[in-house]
């Protein structure tokens, strides 16, 4: 086609730079194809000392897991009167992993990856069963809330 021959109009080159991130990509996902703008917000960044509290509190729970993989490596094996013996260690080791856990999912996720570790151990140690696990839910829906920068959630939980 000449040069000449194909000249589209500003709204024409306008219409299709805003189509443009609503072509699918194959089989890309949604909201990849939909573009940036219709990302939600990654909701306000963390406060002063907000990531270090964070990383001392994660740091604590992963010290209290290294205790209580030594207390099964050292009873791994061992003669049923000595594994007795480390019940009681184990059950303490335990407590404070827990103790923990519940520090942690009570400390503001600086950000969503934190919240994602927050849901992880939720999950996998069951903490809505455990002493402070209601209150430790209260923590997780405040983090994911405020991360989110959703408002008028209130108003919809007393409807529902």
């Amino acid at each position: 086609m000449a040069v000449g021959r194909h000249n589209p109009s500003r709204r024409a080159l306008l219409g299709a730079a805003l189509a443009l991130p609503l072509v699918g990509r194959g089989n890309a996902g949604a909201a990849e194809a939909r573009g940036p703008l219709h990302q939600p917000p990654a909701g306000p960044p963390p406060r002063p000392g907000e990531d270090l509290v964070w990383r001392r509190a994660l740091g604590a729970v992963e010290r209290a897991g290294a205790e209580v993989r030594a207390v099964e490596r050292r009873s791994a094996g061992a003669p049923h009167a000595e594994q007795l013996a480390l019940e009681t260690v184990y059950g303490d080791r335990l407590d404070d992993l827990y103790a923990a856990i519940r520090r942690l999912i009570r400390t503001p996720s600086p950000d969503l990856a934190a919240l994602a570790t927050k849901i992880v151990f939720t999950v996998d140690h069951d903490i809505v069963e455990l002493n402070g696990g209601a209150v430790c839910m209260e923590a997780l829906k405040g983090d994911a809330l405020r991360l989110a920068a959703v408002r008028g959630t209130q108003e919809l939980s007393r409807k529902i």
